[in-house]
């Protein structure tokens, strides 16, 4: 089996059984990024994009089925259009502190209000 045959069987039964942890890492080839922030009873916290572009990277909360489905490819349920790259809870802090650090500091208000209506609604 080869490595990406590998990562693709541990990416699919992560997200089929929705074992999803805080510091969890995902990646669209290393282009797109989806960090899990914050878990729940069945709800995921997630932060989105490419953390070089932090004030366009947003905080999504789905439910377990609800992150599933979007991280499943449409035309088959089998395969995921993201891979998990691994699970590190100080690097995605580091990521989201560096991402609130930087929406703060642009005084863009629609940026600073969407952000703390999102770190509201997830705390």
């Amino acid at each position: 089996m080869s490595d990406y045959e590998i990562a693709r069987s541990k990416t699919n039964k992560k997200v089929d059984d929705g074992d999803y942890q805080l510091g969890d890492r995902f990646h669209e080839m290393y282009s797109f990024w989806i960090y899990v922030i914050a878990t729940g009873d069945d709800s995921v916290t997630t932060l989105e994009g490419h953390p070089s572009d932090p004030l366009n990277m947003k905080i999504k909360r789905a439910t377990k089925e609800g992150l599933r489905s979007r991280l499943k490819y449409s035309s088959t349920l089998d395969d995921c259009w993201v891979l998990w790259a691994d699970t590190d809870a100080k690097r995605v802090n580091e990521i989201l502190s560096h991402h609130i650090s930087e929406i703060k500091k642009s005084g863009k208000v629609e940026l600073i209000r969407e952000l703390d209506l999102n770190l509201l609604m997830n705390t």
